[in-house]
């Protein structure tokens, strides 16, 4: 029976610190593996702005894959929620995933309530005759490297600082329709909606890149509620794409937001709306061809 490596996290976000575990695992002669929790119930975790997680089930996994991991266990919360810190180890790490090395951060606590954390596991694993990485939290600019402080980040719209711990601001889903105010204001916009759970970024205008059709285009997108809009309440992210023409009603999207450039506002007529429009594609074309060069 093969042993693995096996990595223990959340990993919501995929940032420095956590692929600083990921790369133990990768970097062992065993089965790289991960444990980390499905798309069901989700842990209790603080939550921000109603919702909590930087990225949704489906990418957290396609993330992890790509990053080079052959097995991923990802139960729901609540499949193994109850187990106590011994059953847990026992059962998953165990004999569920045969580790031959174990690998988690400092932090990293299991079992019913928490209960276990890394001092625990060494002994548990010892016991086994397993190894066990405990890797430190990362620091960069005298702060912990968190998931807590990259959605923080978010809520605050620097999404650029976000990337640069390692957790690009992407956000994907279906093309819906929307009021086409846009495509009256000589703006078309493609527009998605918030996954359940997902964090939002701070209300707001950003340069952004888009991936559609299997190709790229730069655009900007607002997120927000559209205020002055009447009757427009649900959060949404609305794209304009530079040279870009045609419907795209049921497709895929992924937007990635490259940099914050002013907060959402109310204005008091459409004219207002339509000019400050123009300003802010400027402002984006700008921010963008400065990451380019």
């Amino acid at each position: 029976m093969k042993k693995t490596a096996l990595a223990l996290g959340f990993f919501d976000g995929m940032h420095l610190g956590h692929r600083a575990i990921l790369d133990v695992a990768l970097d062992s002669d065993l089965t790289p593996s991960v444990f980390t929790f499905g798309g069901g119930e989700m842990p209790k975790f603080k939550k921000y702005n109603g919702r909590y997680l930087i990225y949704p089930y489906d990418k957290k996994m396609a993330l992890l894959s790509e990053y080079g991991f052959e097995e991923i266990y990802a139960p729901n919360f609540s499949d193994v929620s109850d187990l106590t810190p011994v059953e847990f180890f026992e059962g998953v790490i165990y004999d569920k995933m045969h580790a031959g090395l174990v690998v988690c951060g400092e932090n990293f606590t299991f079992g019913k309530n928490g209960a276990g954390n890394a001092e625990l596991l060494s002994r548990l694993c010892s016991e086994r005759g397993i190894d066990v990485r405990i890797i430190p939290m990362l620091i960069s600019d005298g702060e912990e490297i968190s998931s807590s402080r990259i959605k923080r980040l978010l809520l605050n719209g620097d999404v650029s600082a976000a990337a640069a711990l390692g957790t690009v601001a992407a956000y994907g889903g279906e093309v819906v329709h929307g009021a086409r105010l846009g495509h009256t204001l000589g703006y078309p916009t493609i527009n998605m909606l918030f996954g359940e759970h997902r964090l939002i970024p701070k209300y707001g205008v950003y340069a952004a890149r888009v991936s559609i059709g299997g190709a790229e285009y730069n655009g900007i997108s607002n997120i927000g509620v559209k205020p002055t809009i009447v009757g427009e309440r649900a959060p949404l992210i609305e794209t304009h794409l530079f040279d870009f023409t045609r419907e795209t009603y049921g497709e895929y999207a992924e937007v990635t937001l490259l940099g914050f450039l002013r907060g959402e506002r109310r204005f008091e007529n459409v004219g207002e709306l339509t000019l400050q429009m123009a300003q802010d594609i400027d402002r984006a074309v700008e921010y963008i061809d400065k990451i380019i060069q």
